[in-house]
């Protein structure tokens, strides 16, 4: 009988169907992983390449500005020579040497650098416009005449060929690309700046990276060493200069010229409402607007040099902004808005420029206060920004140390608002308290809370930091909180991006802290070097972040390059400015931007500058000779004139001006008070304070006058207690060949890839 065949229980070759299964799923991987290799091994490639593209681009631009340099020492030279023809007769007519230097440096730049083949618009003393179809003159090479007919601004084209021509490398001049359309200068001959706009070059190389940088080139004028007893000298430009603090606490106080604060900034107080609108507002200190106070700075070209800018609070009554500037910021550290409802507006400029305590080699910062970030810590607040035209950020920010058992916990943005902290915070429930690790076994919990997968690729090995809150009450008593710890600014960067990409406004809270209309901006005028930016594209829009194109990685920079080079020359141009009112002084190099005191800690309160201006010794041994405290010169001090007053003090309490003192040059050992109008310049070793309603300005002429007479003495009266003058006599020198032109020339609104 035949045996019926089965094959149900049979299983020979089964398991060759396994082992083939099991080829096809491991040769898929090893597919994925190879195809992942090879796009990881081509993005390091690209990377590479897009790096060493970069730095080519830097380096044209180097070039370029080496050339500009050359040309501008050139412009010096010319106008110096034409200063010095006619010397004694420009001398006894009453020239201006340091004015007249100025215009004929800035027509001299003018005239190496106009296309010829276009008009210049002329705007002159009287307010009226002219257009000419070649420069004020007897033709391109002239300087015989008066300086553009007294034009105090121009504008026109630049010639291309002459741009180029600043590279030296021939082969690489072809890289400058701006267009003739946006190949506009502008003379600014009462400023005496000179600026290329829209200089741009593009490097493509041989592999087609390309890379494109656009910036406006600045020349300013230095101060020459003019012979003669009139010749400006910077403080003569200030109507304040304080070397503790400006203080106002009062209504409607008006001060135009340039002013001066030291360490302790300029305030104003509760009810205190203020508006500076000279050329230059500087303070070594804070620029601070307490609550119901209003500060407004600027008009337009006004520069504003602070370590912090701070909000306190709403304004008063009907005022729209706490803090108003109109005018080019440079802050060494924040913007920030740290009480409810402050509100702060800016428009022009705003340069906010350190990422490192010094800047001698590349050393990013891990402190708060070596990072230049906007911060918005007060709720219902407005940052408004609609008005800005560039804005650089080059630090990050950080939930800062609030006493010494705590290290600056590294954030992810450069423009942020408080509650984004809680997409740094750490419940305790994932944390290993002892060891300041996340519990592994607790990580994908934390991963799910937050939206963002694989958070260890993130961190540094210490994974978390620990963050302690003192009592008030009782200090022995501490609260301590956990933030997540970053590998690098990078990966910092790169989190928070993941995080608002999956949480966005809900994840942080931030509408409790902006108003529908804050952080309005133009994204194509935003620049960074590392952190987030935190902006609406218009009022009431949704909050987005990370603007494109602007952010360049710590990596794909260096020391030597322009971002450093730009970063770095305004540290050390603040730090100038802060010793002698300068732009260049020998204490101020990119290794030293810091106050120091000898044992090599930060203490701004060295090199005051009331003691680079006065010799204080020599005042106050010569007033307690006389026997007296006030010591007032030079009432109705130039024949005919006005009743211009010098007075020299030492006070212990506060000195009132007196009624009848309403011009000329005050010097105060103490704390000085405006208690009505006053015209010319003070200068006080303590801080500055008003009555309501004071109004106060500079006038340079007058000081010049006033200085210029008492000179003239056998035994001048108040000169000799500045320490420019007190050899007695006129400074004096000519052109030495120590002007160093790169110092007046520099980058401003650069960009990459825009």
């Amino acid at each position: 009988m035949r045996q019926k065949l089965s094959l149900k229980n049979e299983n020979r070759g089964a398991s060759l169907l396994v082992v083939l299964i099991i080829l096809v799923v491991i040769s898929a991987i090893a597919v994925i992983i190879t195809k992942i290799t090879i796009t990881n091994i081509q993005m390091k490639e690209v990377e590479r390449g897009s790096k060493k593209n970069f730095y080519s681009a830097e380096e044209v631009m180097d070039d370029l500005h080496t050339g500009a340099a050359g040309l501008s020492t050139d412009a010096m030279k010319t106008a110096y020579e034409a200063v010095m023809q006619n010397y004694v007769a420009k001398q006894k007519a009453g020239v201006n040497l340091q004015d007249e230097f100025k215009k004929l440096y800035m027509r001299a730049l003018e005239l190496k650098f106009w296309d010829s083949t276009s008009d210049i618009r002329y705007k002159r003393t009287d307010g009226n416009t002219e257009v000419q179809n070649k420069p004020d003159g007897d033709g391109k090479d002239s300087l015989t005449i008066v300086p553009a007919k007294d034009a105090v601004y121009s504008t026109s084209m630049y010639s291309l060929d002459t741009l180029k021509s600043c590279i030296s490398d021939a082969s690489v001049q072809s890289c400058v690309k701006t267009s003739t359309t946006d190949a506009i200068y502008d003379a600014d001959y009462k400023d005496g700046t000179f600026t290329l706009k829209n200089v741009k070059v593009t490097f493509k190389d041989s592999s087609d990276y390309e890379t494109t940088i656009t910036a406006d080139l600045v020349f300013s004028t230095p101060d020459m060493n003019l012979t003669g007893g009139d010749q400006i000298k910077s403080f003569m430009k200030y109507s304040l200069i304080a070397d503790q603090s400006i203080q106002v606490g009062v209504e409607n106080v008006d001060v135009g010229g340039n002013v001066y604060a030291g360490v302790g900034g300029i305030t104003t107080k509760s009810t205190g409402a203020a508006n500076f609108h000279g050329k230059v507002v500087l303070t070594r200190g804070n620029i601070t607007a307490e609550n119901d106070s209003k500060l407004t700075l600027g008009q337009g070209k006004t520069s504003v040099w602070a370590e912090n800018i701070v909000a306190q609070g709403a304004p008063r009554g009907s005022n729209p902004y706490t803090i108003d500037i109109n005018g080019n910021c440079y802050v060494a550290d924040d913007l920030s808005l740290d009480k409810a409802e402050s509100r702060v507006r800016v428009s022009g400029d705003y340069y906010g420029y350190n990422f490192q305590e010094d800047y001698g080699t590349q050393n990013l910062s891990k402190d708060a206060k070596f990072s230049s970030a906007m911060m918005v810590n007060g709720r219902d607040s407005k940052l408004d920004l609609s008005n800005i035209h560039y804005l650089m950020l080059a630090g990050r920010t950080f939930i800062s140390r609030g006493n010494d058992l705590n290290k600056d916990v590294l954030l992810g943005e450069s423009l942020s608002a408080r509650s984004n902290q809680l997409a740094y915070y750490v419940p305790t429930e994932y944390v290993d308290i002892s060891t300041n690790m996340l519990i592994t076994s607790k990580i994908a919990s934390y991963e799910s809370e937050i939206g963002v997968g694989n958070i260890t690729d993130y961190l540094a090995t210490q994974q978390v930091v620990p963050y302690y809150v003192v009592n008030a009450t009782n200090t022995a008593v501490k609260f301590t909180y956990y933030y997540l710890n970053f590998k690098n600014e990078d990966k910092a960067n790169a989190f928070f991006n993941e995080y608002w990409k999956n949480n966005g406004e809900d994840g942080t809270s931030i509408n409790k802290y902006l108003t529908d209309d804050a952080i309005v901006l133009d994204t194509s005028r935003v620049f960074t070097l590392g952190g987030d930016v935190l902006y609406r594209s218009s009022a009431n829009a949704q909050i987005q972040s990370k603007v494109p194109n602007v952010t360049i990685d710590a990596a794909t920079w260096k020391p030597d390059g322009a971002y450093f080079k730009i970063c770095s020359n305004l540290a050390v141009k603040y730090k100038a400015l802060q010793l002698g009112l300068t732009e260049t002084n020998s204490l101020a190099k990119t290794d030293d931007v810091r106050f120091r005191d000898t044992s090599g800690k930060i203490d701004k309160t060295v090199n005051p500058l009331f003691l680079a201006l006065i010799d204080k010794d020599a005042l106050v041994n010569d007033l307690t000779t006389e026997g007296v405290s006030v010591k007032e010169v030079a009432k109705n001090y130039l024949s005919g004139g006005p009743n211009y007053q010098a007075v020299i003090l030492t006070n212990q309490s506060t000195y009132v001006i007196p009624s009848a003192c309403t011009q000329g040059i005050i010097v105060a050992t103490g704390d000085v008070k405006v208690d009505h109008d006053f015209t010319g310049l003070i200068i006080s070793n303590g801080t500055i304070s008003f009555s309501s309603g004071a109004k106060v300005d500079a006038d340079e002429s007058m000081i010049i006058d006033m200085f210029a007479a008492d000179l003239k003495k056998d035994n001048p009266e108040f000169s000799k207690y500045f320490n420019d003058y007190k050899s007695g006599g006129a400074i004096t020198g000519v052109l030495n060949g120590k002007i160093d032109a790169n110092n007046y020339l520099s980058y401003e609104k650069w960009k990459k890839n825009s």
